[in-house]
């Protein structure tokens, strides 16, 4: 059966979803209805193997305290491990232009967010570094 004959008989009542997963015989793209992730219940991963996997990441609780960064980014810019220092004192946000606050962040979670690491919390004789991901 192709994806229109599944879907058709969808329609129609005819067969359950669960029953009607196509084997593909040619490239084609399956409706988003059938996708499942596979997710695991836990993730083993300590805490060193995730900073260096995510060099470039930011973890920071509802003040902004930086909690943990990743490895690079520890490495340019000194400052990020210093106890209760904030994303305020690291780095200017500069898109969305919103003020740098835990329920903004919230807000525009699914956004593309650019920042700017601030030249005085950076490593001597390091260029400016701009960083781009979600929240």
């Amino acid at each position: 059966m192709d994806i229109n004959g599944i879907e058709e008989s969808l329609a129609e009542g005819k067969v359950a979803r669960d029953q009607c997963l196509p084997e593909i015989s040619e490239k084609r793209v399956l409706p988003i209805s059938y996708f499942k992730p596979k997710i695991p219940a836990r993730i083993l991963l300590d805490p060193e193997t995730f900073c260096k996997t995510f060099p470039y990441h930011i973890l920071f609780n509802d003040d902004l305290v930086i909690m943990h960064s990743g490895s690079k980014l520890q490495q340019f810019c000194p400052l990020i491990n210093d106890e209760g220092a904030t994303l305020k004192d690291i780095l200017t946000l500069d898109h969305p232009q919103i003020e740098l606050t835990s329920e903004n962040i919230f807000i525009f979670l699914n956004m593309i967010f650019m920042a700017t690491l601030k030249k005085e919390a950076m490593a001597p004789n390091m260029p400016v570094l701009s960083l781009r991901g979600n929240a």
